[in-house]
């Protein structure tokens, strides 16, 4: 009987595109750092985003579009804190460990979070403003926000806009 060793598997063998342990460690210095930078652009506008929701929190919650403002501003800080399920990817796979727990989760929610908000900003700019009972303010999305949308996620979701690239997405999917 003679010993043979078994064919190696196509999906077995180490990926021709995964990333080097010195693109990881770039990842996660951009990672780190876009998070923090975008952590303290959130920080500089507390202050009017907390005003916005104690003047929404006086409206009518029944109404679908003060709970379309709600959804509104509220999706963007999570949208910013997911981005520290990438930077945790990045740093597995600065480890040698595989990243893809990671992003396998990050992706799909950040790519939903996005949607549902891009969704009710377009709802909301299609009703054009609101006039809440008894008063003389109104509240309203202009249309044109909704063209800088794009721009605005490329900027808080950072880490998701680099999975277009080939391969970076190959390494972070990967095994």
């Amino acid at each position: 009987m003679s010993r043979t060793a078994a064919p190696t598997l196509v999906y077995a063998k180490p990926s021709l595109s995964a990333l080097s342990p010195s693109s990881w460690r770039v990842l996660l210095w951009v990672g780190v750092g876009h998070l923090v930078a975008v952590v303290v652009l959130l920080a500089v506008g507390l202050r009017g985003v907390l005003n916005a929701v104690a003047f929404v929190r006086t409206l009518p919650t029944h109404n679908w579009f003060v709970a379309g403002l709600f959804v509104s501003m509220l999706t963007t800080p999570v949208i910013v804190l997911m981005n520290v399920l990438a930077v945790a990817g990045y740093a597995a796979g600065a480890r040698g460990r595989s990243p893809r727990r990671w992003f396998v989760i990050y992706a799909p929610v950040q790519a939903a979070l996005m949607l549902i908000q891009s969704l009710v900003t377009a709802g909301m700019a299609l009703a054009g403003t609101y006039t809440p009972p008894g008063t003389t303010t109104t509240v309203g999305v202009k249309p044109l926000g909704l063209l800088l949308l794009p721009l605005v996620y490329a900027v808080l979701g950072l880490p998701l806009f680099l999975l277009l690239f080939r391969r970076i997405r190959r390494g972070c999917f990967a095994t």
